[in-house]
């Protein structure tokens, strides 16, 4: 019969095996979940983009410079840092949008 203080090495090695498993364990389902969130966050900028490109789209365009349009930019100068604000903001989106992405 083997000494007891091998069985205890033994059994102490096999105690910390089997803690390295568990804790492997818990890294990939923490792991998982990282990636879950990635995809969540990257699908959603992917969406704000399409929304973002959706503004630079002819209906969109096209009555902020027709000159008989309630909105012109070539209005007034209220207008036209209107016209700023909002091309800037677009820019701003697919910018931040594809740094995500």
């Amino acid at each position: 019969r083997p000494p007891a203080s091998m069985w205890a090495r033994t059994q102490a090695a096999q105690v910390m095996q089997a803690n390295k498993v568990n804790l492997m364990q818990i890294d990939m389902m923490q792991l998982s979940v990282l990636q879950t969130r990635m995809d969540n966050i990257t699908m959603q900028s992917t969406l704000t983009m399409g929304f973002a490109l959706a503004m630079f789209g002819g209906e969109t365009l096209l009555p902020l410079v027709e000159d008989e349009g309630v909105v012109c930019i070539y209005k007034t100068w209220y207008h036209r840092m209107f016209a700023v604000v909002f091309f800037f903001t677009v820019v701003v989106t697919l910018s931040l949008s594809l740094l995500v992405v």
